[in-house]
């Protein structure tokens, strides 16, 4: 008895609440009918629109959530290992939201009908593509969707990341060519001079006996790699073909340097590839040493006008 004296009291109570509203809504009525010159089914379908207008919006913003969520948990599953638990559990999480994106879609359509607005397809939504977030007469980046924002920044952060890899290898390049004209080349020119003075120490017969004492031997050969005690002239000049051929080794990587990495700025187009090969067997120790100074003045000012 009691239980239906509490139930009839709410009842009573909301069918006041409800009669008080409904005066309050002819007052509103009568208030804008008065400062409109409309009738009652004009007011009533521009409300209809207002209300559809409204409630598009909402759809839209949670559309925008289940993709984004969906997204998110697909990157979080392919993130997991094959035997984790927790992969079925989010898959059906996922699914979940996909059923649910998919009825919001058409709660969308249903309502966009009375807007006339171009209908919604599912699979671009899951695609990332949103029609109401871009228009062909945007002119703020405001009006661009936040996937075709995010594809801006990541094509930006690519040419920035080229650039700065790109700036390692002039810098790498750079060491590269010196390396071989500042230090292999010279030290292998200051190798052939003193093998060279040790051949004609050999061959001039009035040089004293004493004058590479084997005090001096490193002057001859720092790196005593083909030091041996007694020297023959067959062994020098076997010497000296082998350092020759470190100089020609030494001046095609240079070369090489110079036309594999002329394409990264226009000042090494004009290079041309030099013709001054040094054979491994030189004879006329004079004339190769003017071509390898020619050829590494050449490559010295090509490099400080490139560096420059």
């Amino acid at each position: 008895m009691l239980g239906n004296q509490q139930f009839h009291q709410v009842a009573a109570d909301q069918t006041k609440e409800l009669d008080k509203n409904m005066a309050r809504l002819r007052v509103l009525k009568t208030s804008l009918l008065s400062q409109r010159n409309s009738t009652e089914e004009e007011i009533l379908a521009q409300g209809k629109v207002e209300f559809a207008k409204v409630t598009v919006t909402g759809l839209q913003m949670k559309l925008e959530m289940l993709y984004f969520s969906i997204t998110r948990r697909l990157k979080e599953i392919s993130s997991l290992a094959d035997s984790s638990k927790r992969r079925s559990s989010m898959r059906l999480k996922c699914s979940k939201e996909k059923s649910e994106l998919m009825l919001s879609v058409e709660a969308l359509n249903t309502v966009s009908k009375l807007l006339a607005l171009t209908p919604t397809n599912a699979e671009d939504i899951l695609a990332g593509e949103f029609p109401w977030s871009f228009s062909e007469e945007s002119t703020t980046s405001q009006d661009l969707p936040i996937r075709c924002k995010a594809q801006v920044v990541d094509k930006f952060m690519l040419v920035e990341r080229l650039k700065e890899e790109k700036s390692q290898l002039r810098m790498e390049m750079k060491n590269f060519l010196m390396f071989y004209l500042e230090t292999i080349v010279p030290n292998l020119r200051e190798k052939k001079v003193g093998i060279n003075a040790r051949i004609d120490y050999i061959n001039n017969v009035d040089e004293p006996d004493d004058k590479y004492s084997s005090k001096d031997e490193s002057a001859v050969d720092k790196g005593r790699r083909y030091l041996v005690r007694t020297e023959r002239l067959d062994t020098l000049q076997g010497h000296l073909a082998i350092v020759n051929m470190g100089i020609a080794f030494a001046k095609s990587q240079i070369r090489n340097g110079l036309e594999y990495f002329r394409d990264l700025d226009n000042s090494l187009a004009s290079l041309e590839d030099s013709d001054d090969d040094v054979s491994s067997d030189e004879d006329d120790d004079d004339t190769n040493s003017d071509c390898e100074d020619a050829l590494s003045s050449h490559e010295n000012s090509e490099l400080e006008t490139f560096y420059d």
